[in-house]
């Protein structure tokens, strides 16, 4: 039997698998990002101007009005924000629904991009990610706060679904091909209507003239080269280009982009050491023992830090509701029960960890670092191991198509 003609097939049929149409699953995502978008458009100027929005409007508004922008190395952020609102009020003028607007938009963003996870996290997971992130006060109160941090989670995020993207081979979509389309318009185009302006001078017919013919002319040069990356490997080098463009933008952003980046090698670098240590014998065998030791270590540093633990819970009871603050009950108790819920869900996963199980998620790939993509068994059937290998080796293929 054609192995390679097999998985040809089957990467075909879980391609079509993921283009079905799902009416469920579009009227959920459509009500979470209308709840997204009313919960950060919403009465948008409501609020005064915080100080540290004032900051940011003092570098906005000399842009806006004298057209230049100076890095400050006390201030520590770049330029990134300033550029992208300043889109937003040369269309609706220097006012605060549309100085707020420029940044809302990527907290509703934020939400969409989550809805792509859904391959990796199943559909509930994804969904709820998405709801949580829409409903999240904190993220619902910095996504209508003129700072740099919600582009910043933005860019965060698209930079880890550009990267697996792109590890995955996968063809790029419409979704990633506009932003594409719109990264270059922002490269190509701010040059080209410099140009019409020195050359159409105070004449306003020759200066919109040109301006029109130079767009014509941008359009055109974007168009061929959308067309020629999309042509080249299924348009795969489109998530790579938006991965280069979103870690440029996010040091362009604020200074704590090298604490991002490097954290996310950190963490792939855990992951690569923990598959290592999880899939060995002597880990498999001895599991339980090294779980009750490093709990025991724990619980053993806490009963050496006694008093700084009660001092921590009487500053949390003092601060929310002492004598002379102001009473936060609500928050003081939603506090307790997170930390409740927590230890309860660690307890949950320590028991079904004791199991020797992988989940099943609705999607069932597993992303690899060399590209290769593969259906796992279902393990839960009576059949023996050799009988599921033989019976799915035929499954596995190699997207390395060369």
């Amino acid at each position: 039997m054609n192995t390679e003609k097999h998985g040809s097939d089957a990467e075909s049929g879980l391609a079509r698998g993921n283009r079905s149409f799902d009416p469920v699953w579009l009227a959920s995502c459509i009500f979470v990002t209308a709840t997204a978008t009313f919960l950060r458009f919403f009465s948008l100027a409501l609020k005064p101007l915080h100080h540290d929005e004032g900051v940011n409007g003092f570098f906005l508004t000399t842009l806006f009005r004298d057209g230049v922008y100076k890095y400050d190395p006390a201030n520590y952020h770049g330029p990134t924000l300033y550029y992208i609102t300043l889109a937003f009020t040369k269309v609706f003028d220097l006012e605060t629904i549309p100085v707020r607007a420029s940044v809302a938009i990527f907290g509703v963003l934020i939400v969409v991009l989550t809805f792509f996870l859904r391959r990796y996290i199943g559909t509930v997971g994804s969904l709820a990610a998405a709801f949580f992130l829409a409903l999240s006060p904190g993220m619902v109160y910095i996504s209508r706060y003129f700072i740099h941090e919600i582009f910043f989670v933005f860019l965060s995020l698209a930079i880890v679904l550009s990267v697996v993207f792109f590890i995955e081979k996968r063809k790029a979509g419409i979704f990633a091909t506009a932003w594409m389309v719109l990264l270059l318009f922002v490269c190509f185009l701010p040059s080209a209507l410099s140009l019409a302006s020195i050359l159409g001078g105070e004449n306003t017919v020759a200066l919109w003239a040109l301006r029109i013919v130079f767009f014509l002319v941008e359009s055109v040069l974007v168009y061929l080269v959308v067309r020629m990356i999309r042509d080249w490997d299924n348009g795969r080098p489109v998530y790579l280009l938006l991965a280069s463009a979103s870690t440029a933008l996010i040091f362009a952003t604020k200074e704590t982009a090298f604490i991002t980046l490097g954290t996310m090698l950190i963490a792939c670098f855990s992951v690569w050491i923990w598959r290592g240590i999880a899939r060995g014998e002597a880990f498999e065998k001895y599991k339980t023992a090294i779980i009750i030791a490093v709990h025991a270590v724990v619980i053993l540093a806490a009963i050496a830090n006694y008093s700084s633990l009660i001092d921590g819970a009487k500053w949390l009871y003092n601060n929310f509701l002492g004598i002379g603050r102001p009473q936060e009950a609500f928050a003081f108790y939603s506090i307790v029960l997170l930390a409740f819920t927590t230890l309860l869900t660690w307890i949950i996963f320590l028991f079904y960890f004791r199991e020797k199980n992988e989940s099943a998620l609705s999607e069932p790939t597993d992303l690899t670092w060399t590209g290769a993509l593969s259906v796992r068994p279902n393990v839960s059937s009576g059949e023996t191991k050799a009988e599921i290998l033989s019976r799915f080796s035929e499954l596995r293929w190699s997207s390395d198509t060369s």
